[in-house]
């Protein structure tokens, strides 16, 4: 490993507790859920008034709405370089709560390929699991002023929830990660975009559950920051997906759901001006 690598890995450690903490701060919003569900006696359809609260106040906790969004297409740039792979950097990230199972998680700086698969059920308690996978080359500026870069990775994905009485939630992304650290001593100076949304596709369903999948050979990706000559900044590519489910109680209460997302990144381009 070279000395920019292993500052780059550094430097994506304070994204991982970022990404912790999120985890963590969903998943207490699920056990929230799972509370107004233990009033229910386990194995019966909710009933009466008493029941059919109960089912609102599960709404009001994750709205039941899909959103099907996708990031706009932005202007194109005076591309100065162009880097293609073998890349740099490459990461790798999982966090997982209860019944959880991760069929993929690689990223290759080799060939700029990345792929995310996991699955959660609620069969022991509310299941939460997020992956996260990256690839990433150092820039640097030599000169202050704006960094604009661009990039069009192919991407293809495929989700689901199953549902019943519970909430099933799936989602993906992908984005920009930059990361700035002085030329003098590489000391990590912070993170300068973090794009997460808006989401490829994010979904919470309480009945039923619901499906997709699509595919697209070049999924635009854009960002401008302001950098000087004194520093070198880390620029990922990362893209990550989220399966969560809430816990069993029974024949009439049961939740899982699956989110699948493969990226591969045939260049990253950037120009300063």
């Amino acid at each position: 490993m070279t000395e920019t690598q292993r500052y780059a890995l550094a430097g994506m450690s304070v994204v991982e507790r970022d990404l912790v903490a999120r985890a963590d701060a969903r998943q207490l919003r699920r056990v929230a859920r799972g509370r107004v569900l233990e009033q229910q006696p386990a194995g019966t359809p909710p009933a009466g008034e008493a029941g059919q609260r109960r089912l609102a106040r599960l709404r009001e906790f994750h709205g039941g709405t899909v959103e099907r969004a996708r990031a706009p297409r932005p202007a194109p740039v005076a591309l100065g370089t162009v880097a293609t792979p073998p890349y740099e950097f490459e990461w790798t990230w999982s966090h997982a709560v209860n019944d959880t199972r991760v069929d993929a998680l690689t990223a290759a700086r080799a060939d700029g390929a990345c792929e995310l698969t996991g699955i959660a059920t609620g069969e022991t308690g509310d299941a939460t699991l997020s992956l996260r996978a990256a690839v990433g080359l150092a820039v640097r500026p030599g000169v202050d002023g704006l960094l604009t870069l661009a990039a069009a990775p192919a991407l293809s994905w495929r989700w689901m929830t199953l549902v019943n009485l519970q909430d099933g939630a799936s989602a993906g992304f992908t984005g920009f990660v930059v990361q700035r650290f002085r030329v003098a001593d590489n000391a990590f100076e912070g993170t300068e975009v973090q794009q997460i949304g808006p989401y490829l596709w994010s979904e919470n369903s309480w009945w039923g559950g619901a499906n997709g999948e699509a595919t697209t050979d070049a999924h635009p990706l854009a960002a401008t920051i302001p950098v000087s000559a004194a520093h070198w900044y880390a620029v990922w590519v990362w893209c990550g997906t989220i399966a969560d489910a809430g816990h069993d109680f029974g024949i009439f209460w049961w939740a899982s759901a699956r989110s699948s997302l493969a990226l591969r990144l045939p260049y990253v381009a950037w120009n300063v001006a």
